[in-house]
């Protein structure tokens, strides 16, 4: 009888040592899987507001280039068109951007005030609008 007991005893360990050995992996598994939660979502996160973050600013400072270049672009205009009131004239340049996205808008407002002077130049104005934005991307860049 002392033979079966210490094989039951034996027994009875080896499944009470696996049980444990269980215990221990499913709480390895979950502890490593918060962990990689906490650590990799994290930093996958981080790295999301990261990257809107830097959209935001690239997109803020493409704002500015092309208002600084119209700007520029109405003070070159006002001259070309002997305009007395330059402030003026230069914020409509400016607010004729917003009329819809791209450059067609501004060189349109450019274009008919300088085809109300007989002056007009398409290529001049488009070449005008390219030399001033690259002059202000040097500065800005």
């Amino acid at each position: 009888e002392r033979l079966n007991y210490h094989y039951l005893h034996c027994k009875f360990d080896t499944i009470a040592t696996l049980a444990q050995l269980l215990l221990v992996v499913f709480f390895v598994i979950a502890y490593n899987s918060a962990l990689y939660r906490v650590i990799f979502m994290s930093s996958f996160e981080d790295r999301k507001k990261s990257f809107e973050n830097k959209f935001a600013r690239d997109e803020e400072v493409r704002f500015k280039i092309f208002a600084k270049r119209n700007k520029l672009l109405g003070e070159w205009a006002a001259a070309k068109l002997n305009i007395d009131d330059k402030q003026k004239y230069i914020e409509e340049v400016i607010k004729s951007d917003f009329a819809e996205a791209g450059d067609d808008d501004v060189f349109r407002k450019v274009k008919a005030d300088f085809d109300n002077k007989n002056i007009s130049n398409d290529q001049e104005i488009r070449s005008k609008m390219d030399e001033l934005l690259e002059q202000v991307k040097k500065d800005y860049l």
